[in-house]
């Protein structure tokens, strides 16, 4: 797990210092501190299957924040409600997962990150960072059973944390790119 922490950390230095070339104001700094956030709740996670509540916490409160004080599209009623939404869908998935194979699938941890992903792109972000997640996630244990040259146990815990960080990153990336904003607007 260890290369992956690596690339996460270069792609979110790399993401921060695009980001801070083209925004200024309240906004280039919760986005730079919530890269923050995304690359130490990655290393944590990776290391130890856990994510923190003060990160995740931490993230959805910056998430609103910005719509109160940086006036960033989507408004507070969306962020809101995906931070509702996003945290419903993966509890809901968590209890499925479990009620299917009598053991944990994902944590608690995993919904609150994702709760944190609606607060920052609203309802209408929340397929982008999970389809972006899903997609590193399943590279990565694809190059890792071709480097170990067998398939993955099915009971090997894989943290997902550092993988919807990524989506989060990229796609809070795309949405703040002044071209690309038009993806995230409200419908």
């Amino acid at each position: 797990m260890e290369p992956l922490v690596f690339e996460l950390a270069t792609l979110a230095i790399a993401g921060q210092v695009l980001f801070l070339a083209d925004l200024h104001g309240m906004d280039a700094l919760l986005v730079t501190v919530a890269g923050g956030l995304l690359l130490a709740l990655s290393v944590i996670d990776a290391r130890h299957l856990l994510i923190p509540d003060g990160a995740s916490l931490g993230l959805v409160i910056l998430g609103l924040l910005e719509a109160a004080v940086a006036a960033v599209p989507p408004g507070l009623v969306d962020r809101l409600i995906g931070a509702g939404a996003g945290w419903m869908v993966f509890v809901l998935i968590e209890s499925g997962y479990r009620r299917l194979r009598a053991r944990d699938g994902l944590g608690r941890g995993d919904a609150k990150l994702f709760a944190a992903a609606g607060a920052w792109l609203g309802w209408q972000g929340l397929p982008v960072v999970l389809g972006l997640a899903s997609l590193a996630a399943l590279l990565f244990v694809g190059l890792r059973a071709l480097h170990e040259r067998r398939l993955p146990e099915a009971s090997r815990a894989i943290a997902f944390g550092p993988f919807l960080a990524l989506g989060l990153w990229g796609a809070l990336l795309v949405a703040r790119a002044p071209l690309l904003e038009l993806a995230f607007a409200p419908l």
